[in-house]
């Protein structure tokens, strides 16, 4: 990805809801389902 490290990677946020752990309406991770699927926040980007 364009040689970016793990600080830089950029999603786009209309891209967010393939990840299937984002709410859209909010535009924001979604706490409850990172938690269901043990994804750590940290490590989104």
């Amino acid at each position: 990805m364009a040689d970016l490290n793990t600080f830089d990677a950029f999603v786009d946020y209309t891209y967010l809801h393939y990840s299937g752990v984002a709410n859209i309406q909010e535009m924001i991770w979604d706490n409850e389902l990172c938690d269901m699927f043990s994804i750590s926040k940290e490590k989104l980007p």
